[in-house]
């Protein structure tokens, strides 16, 4: 994690795949909407599933703060025992949500180099001397993804292609 969550600051994890079924995924795991930058510790997770046939199933969570925790060192982060954890080249991802009878279990792996923006390799895009900054590192800019998907008691395994990247930041990207 590089920022503390508190207010005036914002982080989250990002990812999106495509099946060779033709099905789409996309998770995130947020600190909190950048749009909301101004707030406490807010975890959020979202999650989309798109199918074939047309339907999209769209699932957002709000957590209590103290059901956020993450690591400071290595991709850790753990939102009510859903959990985001890799290492620039393979990741796994899991997500449960009983009232939605939905389980996730996504394991990713890249096949190409890490990417961070600007500045001298931190990954960060700063805006003068202003002190406001943004902070972004494609960690895998193409990938594999495997997906464990149960919903409703069912149980299908997909594979794909996939990308995933991290932001950060005390400036809105919306406000640029």
């Amino acid at each position: 994690m590089r920022t503390d969550g508190k207010k005036g600051s914002y982080e989250w994890w990002y990812m999106d795949g495509k099946f060779e079924d033709g099905t789409t995924i996309n998770v995130n795991f947020f600190t909190k909407l950048s749009v909301a930058i101004n707030q406490e510790l807010n975890p959020i997770i979202e999650v989309t599933l798109s199918k074939l046939d047309g339907t999209t199933r769209t699932i957002s969570r709000h957590y209590k703060p103290e059901d956020f925790q993450s690591s400071k060192e290595t991709c850790n982060v753990n939102i009510a025992g859903n959990t985001w954890i890799g290492n620039l080249k393979d990741y796994t991802i899991s997500f449960s949500d009983k009232e939605e009878n939905i389980e996730l279990k996504i394991k990713m792996k890249s096949i190409s180099e890490s990417w961070r923006c600007a500045g001298s390799g931190d990954g960060l895009a700063n805006f003068g001397d202003t002190g406001r900054y943004i902070g972004w590192l494609i960690a895998v800019p193409q990938g594999t993804i495997e997906a464990e998907i149960t919903e409703n008691g069912k149980t299908e395994i997909k594979k794909g292609t996939c990308y995933h990247d991290h932001n950060w930041g005390n400036y809105p990207m919306q406000d640029m």
